[in-house]
């Protein structure tokens, strides 16, 4: 018969199976009352403490002396299993008295009865959803096969102790196939999830074994009077069986484990997730139920709940086939072993005040059973709080929100933070609001010096005089070293909270992880530093003319990162600073007009809005030398007019412009135009800072395909008399990088300069060759 085919046969003999074993349910009442006969007479040996028989005045050593008004051997459940089940009186003989027990006052259907059934329906719907979702995958029918036997087990528990022959000859066949099932889908599921082959013809040998000895229990069917020895044989043989199976799977799933744990991550994770819910799973019903009545001659605890437990397995498997990826076994074991652990202790103690508060009431198997579930529901709880901890955490840890909200706030600042300066505005403000401090600092201790970078109410002498002493608390300030090289040692400096409370536990850990942000936030700062002074002294190399275009591409970044920042910082102020004064003339004008009668100092007003021209005349100047964009509208010649313009007016000496062979100098594209600007603009710094000439020429001619720039002052001359080469240009840019400059545009240059005798310099430039710049 096909795989596919069995499914529907069994899903509908589970259906079938339910209807029946719920009428026998509904017919006898649960009373599994053991009997045995002596000298030909009945005596009670034992009554199942969930019947209904135990709520009656019966106890055990009672005489049987008719059932229902009949010979006690007249009755079926006493002829096949020597069991009263299906009896609805009793007559008896107990402590001289002969006495009537009827039990039809009580309901047939139990709790028991209904958790079984339950648990037996939840089973089918189980088996029934996973062969829809998961159709073309073998593992998955094996697992529906698990579910069906588990069902049905449930299913005919009820009807099995009311003495039902369906019901015993079911949940015994069930039992024995549990664990073989349960194996078999194990290799098919390795096999499909992680390709580990093992043969399964072993199969056909257990499943034949299985049907012979179900065989025997055929004889169920027959009335014979010592059928009751065949079924107690068949029960013992059935528990050792089913727990001896389910000890052989979890030793495979170890062995297969320790095989095959190194060779595949994956495989790894997913054996050891089988191996701890399958242990998990069946761990209570086998030690706490089968093997205590087997070992021990009764049941510590219940299976009406251990069963409950059997869940787990199948459960977890449905979710290891439905899902695309699985949890950390590992962490979910870890966590679990922690909580559990965690709640042994509470466990116990309370299951010790139940037993000291009600001590007639609380049985072995129910102390067992309440210690269960209490250690159960606490480490759940526990298990759970992270998640919920985190989930709630705005309503239940405000401060902690708080705090983590901060944190990825400063950690966002921090990368955008380009030099030290910026810490003050960027973060020391944002970390004294966290902690709710006074006063903070960061200090940078060089070899010779140190730097204070302070916010807030903070001594900046007390820091310095007491930044020697190795403790991590000066007076009242807690001091932390964030980072140490050659150049300087960095510290972040905090005073005391202002409620003067200590930092608790959160706090200190978010200030541990923002010192470590930081840390890592200034090494990258000094590390960027010592490269881009590395970059620059690169870039104003002179190399040969053999190596001159090795670099050409390098010089053509560090040009084009400069012209960017300079944009940028122009930009910035257009549109902040200049507006913000043009909007500060406008406040004052309009308060100067509002009381310009009034006001004695009138005057002293209108000479501050002359003084806002004069600043903003000044950013304008400075905006337009930082990114000439007349380049574009007037062109180059036009461009240095106005630059000359502009700094005539403060220049202590004269500026002599003259050009020739203007339409190809406006030819050139305008990086040429931006770096030939560049150039005369670093010429006019120089002249301005350190020449203290009179005069200063400049011409720009182009002819013969040659751009020549030419310079000349009066000044002191170049070279001082400590023969240091003198800096050129206030933004740090120097000579060398001047003729970086003439070099990107694969010109030659040549200085002539002399102490006292001022300095020329000539630049030939080709306009047709490829420009680089």
């Amino acid at each position: 018969m096909s795989n596919k085919r069995i499914y529907p046969i069994l899903f509908l003999f589970s259906i079938a199976s339910l209807i029946w074993f719920m009428s026998v349910i509904e017919k006898y009442q649960y009373l599994d009352i053991e009997i045995e006969e002596s000298h030909g007479k009945w005596y009670v040996t034992a009554i199942d403490s969930k019947s209904q028989a135990s709520k009656t005045s019966l106890k055990v050593g009672a005489e049987i002396l008719s059932i229902d008004g009949e010979n006690v051997l007249s009755n079926k459940s006493v002829r096949r299993w020597r069991t009263i089940n299906d009896a609805n009186s009793i007559l008896i003989l107990q402590n001289d008295e002969v006495k009537e027990i009827n039990f039809s006052k009580f309901p047939k259907l139990t709790i028991y009865d209904t958790s079984s059934l339950i648990e037996g329906i939840f089973s089918l719907l189980l088996s029934f959803v996973l062969i829809s979702n998961v159709r073309n995958s073998l593992s998955a029918r094996y697992l529906s096969y698990v579910f069906i036997n588990i069902g049905l087990t449930f299913f005919s528990l009820g009807a099995s102790i009311r003495g039902d022959i369906l019901g015993k000859f079911t949940i015994g066949l069930c039992m024995k196939l549990i664990p073989i099932v349960l194996l078999h889908f194990i290799f098919v599921f390795l096999y499909e999830k992680s390709n580990i082959r093992i043969n399964t013809k072993i199969f056909n040998w257990i499943y034949g074994f299985v049907a012979v000895n179900s065989l025997l229990e055929v004889l169920y069917f027959f009335d014979f009077e010592f059928g009751y020895r065949l079924h107690d044989f068949q029960a013992t043989f059935e528990l050792a069986f089913f727990s001896i199976g389910v000890i052989f799977d979890i030793v495979f799933l170890t062995i297969i484990y320790n095989q095959n744990k190194d060779l595949n991550p994956y495989v790894s994770t997913l054996l050891k997730s089988i191996g701890i819910f399958f242990t998990i799973s069946i761990s209570p019903i086998v030690f706490l139920s089968f093997l205590s009545k087997f070992v021990f001659g009764e049941v510590w605890v219940s299976t009406v709940y251990t069963t409950w437990f059997i869940l787990i397995f199948p459960i977890s498997f449905t979710y290891l086939l439905l899902a695309k990826k699985i949890y950390d076994i590992d962490l979910v074991v870890r966590r679990l072993i922690l909580t559990t652990t965690v709640s042994i202790i509470p466990s116990l103690l309370m299951v010790s005040m139940i037993s000291i508060l009600f001590p007639a009431n609380l049985k072995l198997d129910t102390s067992l059973l309440t210690f269960i579930f209490t250690l159960v529901i606490l480490s759940g709880t526990l298990f759970s709080l992270e998640y919920l901890s985190s989930r709630w955490e705005r309503v239940v840890f405000p401060r902690r929100h708080f705090l983590q909200n901060s944190l990825k706030k400063i950690a966002k600042k921090l990368s955008f933070i380009s030099s030290f300066k910026e810490l003050k505005e960027m973060i020391l403000v944002d970390i004294l609001e966290s902690l709710n401090v006074s006063g903070g600092a960061v200090i940078f201790k060089h070899n010779n010096s140190t730097e204070i970078i302070s916010v807030g109410a903070i001594d900046d002498h007390l820091i310095e005089e007491r930044l020697t002493l190795s403790s991590t608390e000066v007076s009242d300030l807690l001091l932390f070293e964030l980072t140490r090289n050659q150049d300087y040692a960095s510290y972040l400096v905090l005073t005391q909270k202002k409620t003067n409370t200590q930092l608790g536990n959160e706090e200190l850990q978010w200030l541990n992880l923002i010192i470590s942000y930081l840390s890592v936030s200034l090494e990258n700062l000094f590390l960027i530093r010592k490269m881009s002074e590395r970059l620059e002294h690169l870039a104003s190399q002179v190399p040969n003319e053999e190596t001159a275009n090795d670099i050409a591409w390098f010089r053509k970044l560090m040009f084009e990162l400069q012209e960017k920042e300079r944009f940028r910082i122009a930009t910035d102020l257009h549109d902040t600073t200049m507006q913000d004064l043009f909007f500060l003339k406008r406040k004052l004008t309009a308060l100067l007009d509002k009381y310009a009668d009034d006001w004695q100092d009138s005057e002293q007003a209108k000479s501050l809005l002359d003084y806002i021209d004069i600043i903003n005349m000044n950013l304008r100047q400075s905006c337009f030398e930082l990114h000439p964009y007349l380049l574009q509208e007037l062109g180059l010649v036009r461009t240095i007019d106005k630059l000359i313009e502009l700094e005539q007016t403060t220049l202590p000496f004269e500026i002599e412009f003259r050009y020739g062979g203007i339409d190809m100098i406006e030819s050139c594209d305008i990086e040429m135009k931006r770096h030939l600007f560049r150039v005369f603009q670093e010429l006019i710094n120089n002249a301005k800072k350190h020449s203290n000439a009179n005069k200063v020429n400049f011409n720009l001619s182009a002819s013969s395909g040659k751009l020549i720039v030419q310079y000349r002052d009066d000044g002191l001359g170049f070279m001082s008399d400590n023969d240091t080469v003198r800096e050129i240009g206030g933004s740090h840019i120097g000579l060398e990088q001047l003729k970086s400059r003439i070099l990107s545009m694969r010109g030659v240059f040549e200085i002539k300069s002399g102490h006292g005798s001022g300095m020329s310099f000539s630049a030939a430039i080709p306009l047709k060759e490829g420009m680089t710049a």
